[in-house]
Order: C-alpha cells, then structure tokens, then sequence
C-alpha cells in the first residue's frame, strides 16, 4: 500500500521545520522606502513607535512573502507612493537551512516569487508550484499560521472559527492535513480495485455456462478420435512392416535374377584361378620347402668340434704365464748387460788420484746364460700363443656354423610356412567354386518366385496407401476437437484469471476501504488530535492559571448531533468563577487571555518540532487593564525560553521594555525609517 514514497502515517505527524525569520528587507514596501529588520540572534524584540509610523509592514510583508496574503484592498497598494515597484525579501532558517524569498509587484502586473534553498534557485514554472513548494518547505499554510504563531491584527484567531474548522487548524497546525491526501489516494485505489471487480465479473459473465460441460463433450471425442488413431496407426504399422518385407523380397530376387549370369562369369574366373594356383605357385612352394629342407640336413652334417669354455680358458692363461716368463728373462739379460758396460769403465781415487778398474770390484758376470734363457722363454711364448689362437679358429668356426644354421632353420621354416599359405590359398578357391556353383545353382530356380511376389507387394503397397488416408482424416478430426478445447480451454482459464482477479480486487477494495476510513478524519487523525487536545488544554491551562480572572478552558473533540450521534468538532467550554460561558461571551479581555493562552500552548507544541517563533501585533496592548498586562507578560516570560524567536508590536512602555531588543519605527518625510532603541 504505497500511499506515500517517502512518508508514512508517523512521519505526517512530523512537519518540516521553520525555524525562524532571521531577516525582512523591504524595498518601496507601504511606507517604507528601503528598510531592513535584522533578527538573526534575536530572542525577542518589539517593534514600537507612533500609530501609522509603519510597524504592521513588516508583519504584512511576512505574510505576502510567504504566503502571498495580505490585509491590503488591492495589492497595488502595497507599493510605496511614487515608485513603481516594491519588493520584499524575507530569509528564514529553516532546520539549519538558509532560504530566501522573493516577492515583487510591479504596478498593474502580476506578483512574481523567487525561492532559494542554500544558495540554489528553487523558483518552479509557475507562481502556484513556487507557493505550494514553499508552504510544503516551511510547513503551516496561512490559516494555520493565524491560529498560532502569527497573531495579526484583524486576523482570524483560532476561537473565531466553527467547532469543525477548529479541529480542522488544529490538524493543519501538526501536518496531519496530509491524510487528507492519503485518504484520497486510498480512495481512489477503492474505486480502481472496485472497477476492476466489476470488469473480472463481466468477464466471468462473458463466458458460457455450459463451458464445463462442452470441455467434457469434447474431451470425449478427443479421446474417441485418439483411440481410433492408435488402433489405425497400429494397422498402418503393421501393414507397411509387411510392405517393406515384400519389398525387400522382391529387390532380393530381382537382384538375385540379374546376378545369375554375373555369378556364371566368377565361376569360370574362379576356376581359371584354381588350376593356375595348383599348377603354378602351390609347385614352387613345395620345392623350395625340399631344398631348404635338404640344405639343413646337409649343414649338419658339417658340425664342427666344440671347444669347451675350460679348454679356451687354460689357453689363455698358459700364453698369459708365458709372456710372464719371457718378461722375467728380459728383464735379466738387459741387468747383465748393463753389469758388463760398467765392469769396462775405470774411476779415480778422489784422494790419491790413482786409477782403478771396476771389474776388479764387481766380479764375473754370465752374459750368455741370460741369453739362452730369454731365447727359451720367447720359443714357450710362442708355441702358447700358438695353441691359443688355433683354439680360437676353431672357435669361431662353429660360431660361423651356428649363424648359418639359424638362418638355414629360418629358411626351411619360411619355405615350410609358405608351403602351407599356398595349400590355405588352394583350399579357398576350391571353396569360393564350390560357393560360387551352389550360388549358380540356386538363382537359376528364383525366376519363378518373381512374379508372385510382384503381385504380393503390389497388393501391400495398396492396402498401406487407404490405411494412411484414413489415419490423415482420424489426424483432421482430433486437430480439429483439440482446437476447439484449446479455445474452450481459454475460455475456462479467462475464467479461472478474472476469478481470481475478482477474489484480489475484492480483497484490495476491503482494505483500501478500512484504509480510507482510517485516514479520513474521523479515522487515525481523530486519534491523534485526541491524543494532542488534552496536552494543548493543559498547556492553554497552566497559562491562564498565571493570569487574574479564575479561567479555564476544557476542549472537547466530540459533540453531540440532533439525532443523538457523536460528531467529530472542537468545542471549547470556557470555565470562569461564574460557571462555564461560551467564549463569544466574555470580555475583550478574557478573550485575548484564552486566545493567547492557546495560542502558547500550540505554539509551544509547536516548538518542540522545531517551529519556534511567536509574532503578536499589538495585541498585548489591547482590552488589557495593568494587572492583566503584568499577567501576560509574566506568563510570556516564563513560556520565552520555549520559542526561538518572539516578535511583538507596542504601544506601551510596560511592554516594550519587557522586550531584550526594542526597533523605533518613526515616519520622516512620508517614509518610515528604523532606529535600535538605546
């Protein structure tokens, strides 16, 4: 239920905040010619000087600026004699906002309003939007604004209006006039949700009553059509399974027919390559399976001897001693004859000089012994290298036969393997002509067969065509059933929509119907000035109670009809030391005090959402005798804290110097000028 994007029931009892004036310029404005009233910082002052002097239009010019209201017969006449145009500016912190409005007139033209929020133009297409977006800024519209914080000279006080019209300001004063729109908006969402109940009941109208029973008609034949279909669908199936078997027979034997002289020709061919395979190839593997065969045979005869691992072993081994040996006696023939060099050489006594030979010192060496035994050990190297290199010839022999037996095996085995291929490959040909001939013989007999099931298939092919023409009519007559309950089918679902439609719109117009009542006037904002009258009574109370005369005032938000019923209003019963009188009753006096005392008592409300200021224009002065005015007065002092700005009008002393700030307004040469008192 969204009535409100960005507020909702809690937040109409919130209004925006206007703080306070904090400064009125006016230019060529009534009598003044160019006049500025600073008020920011200002807690109260009062505007004093001669009657005519010019003090009422600065509250004039606050009325027109903001709400383009003015007591004034012609709005002409609010321009200055002898100028042309007069303009008035008015700032306002609004929630710690700057905003500034512009009224000028030109005479015989329209009134032009400028708005600015923080320095940025806020002027709308029209005069009207710029006001309606003002008095949405500021919160209170004029009436509203009469009934408590601006009490103007000639204004309509909040006791002036019916019982009605008071409840009426009292809802405009704490926003609660917004429901109005709620209420509306939930109005209007009855009325929609109403019209469209009206609209699904057409519709359910629009569908025939005999629907349920036409889907039944024709789910019937639908499934009438459908069994029918499966039966012909399983005759066609059936029939051309034994079409496509008839057909497969005849294309067997008419290909059957046209291979019997193709089958002749591979018999022959067959036959050529039978002869040509036992006479030719099958011939040349079997004789080359006898010659290796026979080469094997002779290859073993020619095996040469073994020479065992041992025996090559002591071969090596004796030739390996061998070279030792003659190593060994080398070794001794090269010391003797390196003996017999040094026996030949002579050396001298290094002490004496004399020469001495060495083979007097050395003694006999045999020279020739060593040499017979070198020539022995080189005839045993020889004769050992000898015998081992015979053992390994022969070695290497029966090596050299041992490959050629392996390969001679492979041989045989290769022409043996070939043989026997050759014998497979005899075999199948002798198999492909005996196939070839049975094959021969058999299509030979199928000629006959032929026509028979030429004339078999022919009669299938008919029988399928009129089982398909039947299951293409049994097709058309469910295509055409299903059609019609597809549209019976959306007629029931259009049905089953606005059903269902109907039960939502139904239910919605219930609640919008509770909502609308619970937002009009005598639904929740009844509630809520129940809520608030008994606190602006108690307020309105305790300050009369500070004032001579014994009031009091009793606010009762039901009054009783001629027949007996309770109506929403706003009586106010005015107790004095005399009984309960009606508030047209009682002196000038007393009904300022009741008037100021509600008038604070709702501007203190007020307050406390942050709209804190209080204007009176002279009516301090009025209808009041001395102890009444102290009265007032006292009773303003103690309430001043609660307002953030108090601005008043005044003749009498008493009551300017009750005042922290006092401006003279005095009239110099036909125009007004300002003064600060000292």
């Amino acid at each position: 239920m969204d009535l409100e994007a960005s507020a909702g029931p809690v937040a109409a009892t919130r209004r925006p905040a206007i703080t306070r004036p904090t400064r009125i310029a006016l230019r060529d404005f009534m009598s003044h010619e160019d006049s500025v009233l600073d008020l920011d910082g200002s807690g109260s002052a009062v505007l004093t000087g001669p009657v005519g002097a010019g003090k009422t239009a600065f509250v004039e010019a606050l009325t027109w600026a903001l709400w383009d209201r003015t007591r004034a017969p012609t709005l002409d006449s609010l321009i200055r004699d002898g100028a042309g145009e007069c303009r008035v500016v008015v700032d306002l912190d609004v929630g710690g906002r700057a905003v500034r409005v512009t009224r000028a007139r030109a005479r015989g033209r329209d009134s032009v309003i400028g708005l600015e929020v923080d320095g940025e133009q806020q002027t709308r297409h029209t005069s009207g939007e710029t006001r309606a977006a003002l008095v949405d800024l500021i919160g209170l519209d004029y009436e509203a604004a009469l009934a408590g914080p601006l009490m103007v000279q000639k204004g309509r006080a909040f006791m002036d209006a019916q019982p009605r019209e008071r409840k009426d300001l009292l809802a405009r004063l704490f926003g609660l006039d917004r429901w109005a729109e709620w209420e509306e908006r939930a109005r209007g969402r009855r009325d929609g949700a109403l019209a469209a109940a009206r609209l699904a009941e057409q519709q359910i109208d629009g569908v025939p009553r005999t629907l349920d029973q036409d889907i039944e008609v024709v789910a019937s034949a639908i499934a009438d059509e459908e069994a029918r279909l499966d039966a012909l669908r399983e005759r066609l199936a059936e029939a051309e399974a034994h079409l496509r078997s008839r057909e497969a027979e005849l294309a067997e034997l008419r290909a059957r027919a046209g291979r019997a002289e193709e089958v002749g020709a591979r018999l022959e061919e067959a036959r050529r390559k039978f002869i040509e395979q036992k006479d030719g190839r099958y011939i040349d593997a079997v004789n080359r399976a006898h010659a290796t065969a026979e080469a094997r045979v002779a290859l073993h005869d020619r095996e040469p001897e073994v020479i065992p691992d041992a025996a090559l072993a002591d071969a090596d081994r004796v030739a390996g001693e061998a070279q030792e040996f003659y190593e060994a006696a080398a070794a001794q023939l090269a010391a003797t004859q390196a003996v017999a060099q040094v026996r030949a050489e002579q050396v001298q006594c290094p002490h004496c000089g004399r020469a001495y030979a060495l083979a007097d010192a050395i003694g006999e060496y045999d020279e020739g012994g060593a040499q017979r035994t070198v020539q022995h050990a080189v005839d045993l190297r020889q004769r050992a290298l000898q015998g081992l290199a015979d053992i390994r010839a022969t070695r290497s022999a029966r090596e050299q036969w041992e490959r050629r037996l392996r390969e001679a095996v492979r041989e045989d085995e290769a022409a043996m393997e070939a043989m026997r291929a050759e014998t497979r490959h005899t075999e199948e040909l002798a198999q492909q002509g005996r196939a070839l001939r049975a094959e021969h013989e058999a299509l030979r007999g199928d000629a006959e067969a032929l026509l028979l099931v030429e004339q078999g298939t022919e009669a299938a092919r008919g029988q399928a065509a009129h089982l398909r023409s039947e299951v293409e009519a049994a097709l058309r007559a469910a295509g055409d059933h299903r059609a019609a309950a597809a549209r019976l089918s959306a007629l029931a679902e259009q049905r089953e929509t606005a059903a269902r439609a109907l039960a939502d719109t139904r239910e919605e117009y219930q609640v919008y119907a509770v909502v609308s009542r619970l937002m009009g006037r005598d639904g929740v904002p009844a509630m809520i000035l129940d809520g608030l009258v008994p606190e602006v009574e108690r307020r309105a109370n305790e300050v009369l109670a500070r004032m001579p005369g014994g009031l009091r005032v009793s606010l009762r938000t039901q009054r009783a009809t001629a027949r007996g019923e309770a109506r929403e209003a706003l009586d106010a019963v005015i107790e004095t030391e005399a009984g309960e009188r009606p508030y047209e009753m009682l002196s000038g006096g007393q009904q300022f005090r009741v008037d100021l005392a509600l008038r604070l008592a709702l501007t203190g409300l007020l307050a406390t959402r942050d709209v804190d200021m209080l204007v009176v224009d002279e009516g301090l002065d009025r209808h009041q005798d001395d102890e009444g005015r102290r009265a007032v007065l006292d009773a303003l002092a103690e309430m001043r804290t609660e307002f953030g700005l108090v601005l008043a009008i005044s003749h009498h002393p008493e009551v300017v110097e009750f005042f922290d700030r006092q401006v003279e307004v005095q009239m110099e040469g036909g125009v007004s000028r300002l003064r600060e008192a000292a």
